[in-house]
């Protein structure tokens, strides 16, 4: 009851954000499923803390976010550099319309879209990779259930970020060289 509480505090984790999984508990191994069916009330009233993430699962749930913001941080500066680039063609064209000259006032952005598309290739295999990892320890996790919310969430993260770098990598293709 208390770790929904200490969540809602502090809001939805990193990995919740990429690929579903929550911070749980594990129990020891050496229970027998006749013993974690039994209520353990006298544990949870003592040690009230147990619901609370520890020092690694929130350093590690911090080092997400922060790859996460490193990366979204790409993308903007990434999509700011296309729009330069689409208003510099926009430039050319109303060059060869009117007879102007708004050309002059862009820097050279020929090489643009080979940057722009390398930098999405980075960013979405990054993204790959963080769901790959995610995705496994979230089917460690539930090893005999991989119907799991969470594993199907991650599964789904997953594939959403393949098929995201597939696309970046196929339209490699079309760019002018």
């Amino acid at each position: 009851m208390s770790k929904k509480k200490h969540r809602k505090k502090r809001g939805r984790s990193a990995a919740n954000l990429f690929g579903g999984r929550r911070i749980e508990r594990r129990t020891d191994s050496t229970t027998t499923r006749q013993e974690e069916r039994e209520p353990v009330i006298e544990a949870v009233e003592e040690d009230d803390t147990t619901g609370t993430p520890t020092q690694e699962e929130l350093l590690e749930e911090l080092g997400i976010i922060n790859l996460s913001i490193d990366l979204v941080t790409i993308i903007v500066i990434t999509t700011i550099l296309n729009l330069y680039y689409v208003h510099s063609l926009k430039a050319q064209i109303l060059d060869e319309l009117f007879n102007t000259n708004f050309k002059e006032n862009f820097i050279d952005t020929t090489n643009f879209p080979r940057l722009t598309n390398t930098m999405f290739l980075f960013t979405t295999g990054m993204f790959l990779i963080l769901n790959y990892s995610l995705l496994q320890e979230s089917k460690i996790e539930h090893i005999n259930d991989c119907n799991n919310k969470e594993v199907v969430s991650s599964y789904k993260s997953f594939l959403a970020s393949l098929f995201t770098f597939l696309a970046v990598i196929i339209s490699r293709d079309n760019l002018e060289l």
